[in-house]
């Protein structure tokens, strides 16, 4: 797990909307604390009540200072804690089972039509995965088609996660995830500025930096990274994902052929889902809604791990199967802890066919 210390001395503007998960996007630099403690009470017994409770339409004490206002200074305490309680509450609507599904689709109704202005919105994240949880694949539908809807943009990467959770996946990666801003470095300071277009010059963007307050980074990251690069046709995406030996098969294909396998899967709304066939908690959803997960995989095997991992296709069906090797490198200050890992696979043509294969599936409707 990454250094909580470390990251907490970042101080970062988040937008309290997106305070969905223990995941945020950092955007710009810092502002200013806000928020009350208030004493703990019992939450409520019945479905509806509880999701009002939970999204703090009723009298939900706001203990961690995460719910007004419209900027805070980032640590990773108050975020824990509220994606704690936000978990707890979140598993009490789960235990309902069958009983809470008509007050989450009520819920979930509300989010479709009105998006950010839905006073459902600051917990859409725990909203989902219990729909998730409690439906199973019988959820995946309805959740993938909500995927690329605009109104639901703030909720692009909880639709994946909730996704990967109703049909037991690693990981789902649609094209409505992509951030529209672009991370510029300014010159050779660490400076570095947002845009909305691509920078210039092309070298000088980086990739959007991700603070994770509940694990550390893990194989998936890049995976991720790696697919949505060759989904939306994004070449920077692709290669800030890759390890050296990897990067070296990308400079050796022809331009026209890797532009060719990545604009094939640029069109109309591709995703692609894909299990690590290991045990332990890389192999699982990034959310399982389980309070206290151990962190590691693979009996502490952290170093450049080889998974194999079974591709799916938007709907979950079995796509493609390949072995891959991620490179890791410890991050800096922390030459003992927490690892950096890529993707480092040689055939790297022979994976990106496989991904856009799998996004491009024309057996399945549009």
């Amino acid at each position: 797990m990454a250094d909580v210390d470390a990251i907490r001395a970042v101080t970062h503007k988040v937008n309290p909307r997106e305070v969905m998960s223990p995941t945020v996007t950092v955007l710009v630099a810092a502002s200013i604390l806000f928020g009350n403690n208030a004493a703990a009470q019992t939450p409520p017994r019945s479905p509806d009540d509880l999701v009002r409770y939970l999204t703090y339409q009723s009298d939900r004490p706001n203990m961690h200072g995460l719910v007004k206002g419209e900027s805070i200074v980032f640590s990773c305490g108050p975020f824990l804690g509220e994606a704690r309680d936000d978990r707890a509450l979140t598993n009490r609507l789960v235990a309902m089972g069958s009983s809470a599904v008509s007050s989450l689709e009520e819920a979930l109704n509300s989010l479709e039509a009105n998006g950010e202005k839905s006073p459902v919105a600051p917990k859409a994240h725990w909203l989902l995965l219990a729909y998730a949880n409690v439906q199973g694949s019988a959820a995946s539908p309805r959740l993938r088609r909500m995927i690329g809807k605009p109104v639901l943009k703030d909720c692009a990467r909880s639709l994946d996660e909730s996704v990967a959770l109703s049909l037991g996946l690693t990981s789902y990666v649609s094209t409505f995830r992509k951030l529209k801003e672009h991370q510029c470095k300014v010159g050779d300071s660490d400076a570095v500025t947002l845009s909305s277009g691509p920078c210039k010059p092309a070298s000088s963007e980086i990739p959007m930096l991700n603070i994770r307050c509940d694990r550390g980074e893990e194989p998936r990251d890049a995976l991720d990274q790696l697919i949505l690069g060759v989904e939306t046709g994004d070449r920077l995406l692709l290669e800030w994902s890759l390890g050296p030996q990897a990067r070296s098969a990308l400079r050796q294909l022809p331009k026209k052929t890797t532009r060719a396998m990545l604009i094939r899967s640029g069109s109309g709304s591709p995703a692609v889902g894909y299990r690590f066939t290991v045990a332990g908690r890389w192999s699982e959803p990034d959310e399982n809604l389980v309070q206290d997960r151990p962190q590691g995989n693979l009996g502490g095997n952290y170093i450049n791990p080889e998974l194999e991992t079974s591709f799916t296709n938007r709907a979950g069906g079995s796509c493609g199967r390949v072995r891959i090797r991620f490179s890791s490198t410890p991050v800096v200050p922390f030459p003992n802890g927490p690892r950096h890992y890529s993707v480092d696979y040689a055939d790297l043509a022979g994976l990106m066919n496989v991904i856009a294969a799998c996004a491009n599936d024309t057996s399945l409707p549009r």
